[in-house]
């Protein structure tokens, strides 16, 4: 019997959440941002961040509405319903936030605007399986219903942060723990039909003999959704491609003084007579660059203006033919 969906509610439910000393508190509505827990460091390199992975549909910048669907007498779509499903889930890829393996999940923020019932939830981490949730990685620690917050979002915990096997992997509310046919009610918000991140659908469901499938499909039990994405949002501590790519070090590279204020002096040692100085936030992206003039095979000083640069931490690379050099400083103003 295919599934028949009709959208019951429609609902303006955004969040967003900060991180502080591994804590999640409401902060501003929608986006989510997650400030970097124990990042890695390598040869004084920022090479890890952790954040929230959200797709892009639930972004402020986003004409996506965040809904409901309900499937008439027999429950929901993304949640319980009459046809026994166990579980909603949502890909993610982790090279479209510009970051790579290794990589582990932390938490997962969901956005569940309704419950009933005494049973209880969890969030699992799988593989990738041909666009479709593959081996378990990890399941978090449970939640009874009556402790989800429907207000504004839900943080899941795992005992153990879950290491990703691959870039690609699927993240889950598993509500096979709830009675649905003794009354107990859970979805996760989505948004509407026909407004995802993207042409390729990330979510899927797991029916009730245990295989999983997306929720495009049509037939014989599925919901035939053109796309959609779920408010599920895992977070992520994950090597930062553009600055892990870095990490090279060939000379040895001096800056000073630091902390600085609008000009930092930068002594090297180089074998090439050709460089460039590059300097990069805590987040891998380039700030300023600048082709340097007169280097000369040996030892090299040089000043540069850094008098646009906000207050924080940066690293700068000296780039050669021959490689980089790199050395964090810090900024003041």
């Amino acid at each position: 019997m295919k599934k028949i969906y009709s959208m019951i509610a429609l609902m303006t439910l955004v969040v967003s959440a900060n991180a502080q000393n591994k804590a999640f508190r409401t902060v501003q509505p929608r986006n989510i941002s997650i400030t970097a827990i124990n990042p890695s460091i390598q040869n004084g390199v920022l090479t890890s961040t952790t954040t929230a992975l959200q797709p892009a549909s639930f972004l402020s910048t986003s004409a996506c509405t965040v809904t409901t669907y309900g499937a008439g007498a027999d429950g929901y779509v993304a949640g319980t319903n009459a046809y026994g499903d166990k579980a909603k889930s949502q890909k993610y890829d982790l090279t479209t936030y510009g970051l790579t393996t290794p990589a582990s999940v932390n938490g997962v923020v969901m956005i569940i605007p309704y419950v009933t019932g005494t049973g209880s939830v969890t969030a699992k981490v799988y593989t990738d399986n041909a666009g479709l949730p593959g081996s378990l990685l990890g399941t978090s620690l449970p939640i009874g219903l009556s402790s989800v917050n429907t207000a504004t979002y839900t943080t899941f915990m795992f005992g153990s942060a879950v290491n990703l096997t691959g870039p690609v992997f699927h993240v889950a509310l598993d509500f096979s723990a709830t009675n649905a046919a003794g009354g107990d009610t859970v979805l996760v918000a989505q948004t509407d039909d026909g407004c995802a991140d993207n042409a390729v659908n990330a979510s899927s469901e797991q029916l009730s003999d245990n295989s999983w499938q997306s929720f495009t499909t049509a037939s014989p039990a599925g919901w035939g959704f053109t796309s959609t994405d779920l408010a599920i949002f895992p977070v992520v501590t994950a090597d930062i491609v553009s600055v892990r790519n870095l990490v090279n070090n060939s000379a040895s590279i001096s800056v000073f003084p630091n902390p600085a204020n609008n000009v930092v002096t930068v002594d090297f040692t180089s074998n090439v007579t050709a460089a460039n100085i590059q300097i990069f936030d805590v987040t891998g992206k380039m700030v300023i660059s600048s082709e340097l003039e007169n280097v000369v095979n040996g030892k090299n000083s040089t000043k540069v203006d850094i008098s646009s640069l906000v207050s924080g931490v940066y690293m700068l690379s000296v780039k050669t033919s021959n490689g980089n050099a790199f050395k964090k400083f810090v900024v003041t103003k």
